[in-house]
């Protein structure tokens, strides 16, 4: 818990400090025309499928969805997570090869600020400016945690409810923040699930 809060801590930092063209050093200059699912696998902590429990009753009244890791190619750029736009929308390796054509640009600035973080982090893709301040590129198990943050911040938008990081920068820290709390207390009943029928338990 004391690495989330120092890794939103990090976030609210660089967020008054560094600008976003600091994070992403490589990327399309325009949306792809579609994107082919080349994976799809429940998100696993634990060795189990995570259900997400969101820290907003907004996102919890529709129901609490498994998490997947998600990957798509995309021409032009190669192979990347990607996230459900719809929180009652379904992913699952069925779905595996088939193409997306682009629909429209979510072209919201917090989601645009959060994700461009996140892919940032997971990648280790960041420019001259973001390597000379040392930002670190995230192992497997913090990129889960912050990809949770991510999907659930896409509902947000989904459901009309993100709040605007230029108007109300502190506001929407703190939901993404929420989220990273939720995320990892997600985490850690998994693992102590995980741990309570383990064959050492029984």
């Amino acid at each position: 818990m004391k690495r989330a809060v120092s890794l939103l801590l990090a976030l609210v930092c660089v967020m008054g400090v560094l600008p976003l063209s600091a994070f992403a050093a490589t990327g399309l200059s325009s949306a792809p025309a579609s994107i082919t699912q080349k994976s799809s696998d429940y998100m696993k902590i634990g060795g189990k499928s995570v259900r997400y429990k969101a820290a907003s009753s907004v996102i919890n009244n529709v129901g609490l969805p498994y998490v997947f890791d998600e990957q798509v190619d995309v021409p032009g750029y190669g192979s990347t997570r990607a996230l459900c736009a719809y929180q009652k929308g379904t992913l699952g390796p069925g779905a595996n090869g088939q193409k997306w054509n682009f629909k429209e640009e979510v072209d919201n600035t917090s989601l645009r600020v959060l994700l461009t973080y996140i892919y940032a982090h997971t990648y280790g893709d960041f420019t001259d400016a973001g390597n000379a301040v040392g930002l670190e590129h995230w192992n497997n198990y913090w990129s889960d945690i912050w990809f949770m943050v991510a999907q659930a911040m896409s509902w947000y938008y989904e459901h009309g409810i993100i709040l605007d990081v230029n108007s109300n920068r502190e506001g929407f820290i703190e939901q993404a923040a929420g989220e990273g709390r939720q995320s990892c207390v997600n985490a850690k009943k998994q693992q102590q699930l995980t741990m309570s029928f383990s064959p050492r338990n029984r």
